[in-house]
């Protein structure tokens, strides 16, 4: 088989990868996907050891722990490599080992390669990219006018597209989905507190719900109660900080005509 094949760098710290003890072949791949990409350096007790391009700054205990080994197979590991001409041992010892990956350009060439096809197709990423922005800012208009049309039906008001509502939509797709965004809506407006019937005449709006992911969280699976007990009244500590001062100590007597 020819031919290249790109790893993605996360996979390195993902479960699938290092749940359990690394065979050979994974180790090596795991040393090059470890290995500096750019030049740099670490800092060991205060030691600043420069690394270029290649180098892998991991000490044998670190790699031991990482890849379930004991340290002689690591040490042996590294004389294989060694001995094949695959790495160069710049410095060794308990605290620090810097393994350089020879031809470690030459394997990563592609990189390389994807920079310069980067660099000539920008243009045309840019164009798809500004595509794909308004293909997406469509999209999220759309949903935001299909949930204002909803709240204005369930809460009898007016609201319309802002773009701060375009913005706090588009945060919390990122969490639920829109069937979960609308269900908690549906929710909120069986509260008649939130619909205005309390004592200072506040009802709820849109920015009310969207403005987090633990306001949709907390509506998404919550029926209100107030029609069956009215007088069952509770804020957020968030919401209170909104309130001027006449409506927190309205809120409050009411939380506290609870008890």
């Amino acid at each position: 088989m020819q031919g290249k094949f790109i790893i993605d760098r996360k996979l390195l710290d993902h479960d699938l990868w290092t749940s359990e003890k690394f065979t050979k072949g994974q180790a090596w791949i795991d040393l090059i996907g470890l290995a500096n990409h750019t030049d740099g350096f670490i800092r060991i007790r205060g030691n600043k050891i420069n690394l270029v391009r290649g180098d892998v700054g991991w000490s044998k205990l670190k790699l031991a722990e990482r890849w379930k080994w004991n340290r002689k197979t690591v040490d042996n590991f590294f004389k294989e490599l060694k001995n094949d001409d695959r790495i160069v041992i710049k410095s060794g010892n308990r605290i620090s080992t810097v393994v350089s990956i020879k031809n470690y350009n030459l394997k990563q060439s592609f990189e390389q390669q994807s920079i310069q096809q980067n660099g000539q197709q920008r243009g045309n990423r840019t164009d798809t990219n500004k595509n794909d922005k308004n293909e997406k800012n469509e999209k999220n208009n759309t949903e935001l006018k299909e949930f204002l049309d909803l709240f204005n039906s369930l809460f009898n008001s007016k609201y319309t597209i802002t773009a701060g509502r375009t913005k706090k939509l588009s945060l919390r797709l990122k969490t639920y989905t829109f069937e979960q965004i609308k269900k908690s809506l549906e929710n909120l407006s069986t509260s008649e507190w939130h619909q205005g019937k309390n004592d200072r005449n506040w009802k709820a709006d849109p920015d009310f719900l969207l403005r987090s992911d633990e306001q949709i969280d907390k509506w998404l699976n919550t029926v209100s109660d107030v029609k069956a007990k009215p007088k069952k009244v509770f804020f957020l500590q968030s919401e209170l900080n909104e309130m001027n001062p006449v409506q927190r100590d309205r809120a409050i007597k009411a939380m506290k005509g609870n008890v």
